[in-house]
């Protein structure tokens, strides 16, 4: 279990402010080493290994687990509203909750000292923030783009409250980092090429319809904070090798007609 007495935010080592918005237009990344501490980051593995919640699977297609649930993972508004706050009980039962507080107060800092909130759903109230993900030996995301997300009805509520032209930025903390692969790739192909519209047709010819594309893949130390341009440009996560699966807390911003930015996983 974390410690909340021991265990304060690291601030010595974030970033100067950056304007997070700016991303949605260079498809950028930021990364803040050390966002949270790794021993909190390692209490909470330890509790996920030794006393695990539920785990959701993303796809029978791949390898990956959520705990939470995703909003692009369920058709019923119900199945995800009913796991917000279980889950929120959950981080708060070991001793996380408050790494939620911290990624919200450094997401802030990035954005210049802009407002980020999670919004309320009119009929089932508060969205979640994150959930925790789980890719086991040969766990992997195949190439995505999360602007592609937004078509779905579940989130009808969520496309409302978008700035016009807005986009989704990603973020996760490494929780735990494999032996080996599990890096994030990201690929130098727009949501409205042709390649993405080929990909949208048949993610089964993904490794065919990428061939000879840039990309460049990256990986991460534990605590670390990752923000990108997930929306804008497709990006996967590897194959993970090795015994030791691979942890991340994580979840989605935008920017909102209001002018803050708005919080969802």
């Amino acid at each position: 279990m974390i410690d909340p007495e021991t265990s304060p935010s690291d601030t010595s080592s974030r970033r100067p402010a950056a304007d997070l918005l700016e991303m949605l237009a260079t498809g950028g990344m930021l990364r803040v080493p050390r966002a949270i501490r790794a021993c909190d980051a390692e209490a909470l593995v330890v509790c996920l290994e030794e006393s695990p919640p539920p785990l959701h699977p993303f796809s029978p297609a791949f390898e990956a687990q959520s705990v939470g649930q995703i909003l692009d993972h369920v058709r019923d508004l119900r199945v995800y509203f009913d796991a917000v706050p279980q889950y929120r009980d959950w981080l708060d039962r070991v001793g996380a909750g408050r790494l939620e507080a911290t990624v919200i107060e450094t997401l802030e800092s990035l954005a210049g000292g802009a407002s980020l909130r999670v919004p309320e759903h009119p009929v089932h109230g508060r969205y979640g923030f994150s959930t925790l993900r789980r890719l086991p030996t040969g766990g992997l995301i195949p190439p995505h783009c999360e602007t592609e997300q937004f078509e779905g009805p579940q989130y009808a509520h969520l496309r409302g409250l978008m700035r016009d032209g807005g986009d989704v930025l990603s973020w996760f903390v490494m929780l735990q980092c494999p032996e080996a692969g599990g890096e994030l790739c990201q690929w130098e192909v727009g949501r409205d090429s042709d390649q993405a519209r080929a990909l949208y047709a048949d993610r089964m010819r993904a490794g065919e319809i990428l061939a000879g594309s840039d990309f460049v893949c990256s990986n991460f130390e534990v605590g670390e904070l990752v923000v990108f341009a997930g929306g804008r440009r497709f990006h996967e996560v590897r194959p993970v090798e090795g015994p030791i699966p691979r942890w991340t807390l994580g979840g989605f911003v935008f920017p909102a007609r209001s002018g803050e930015l708005l919080a969802f996983c």
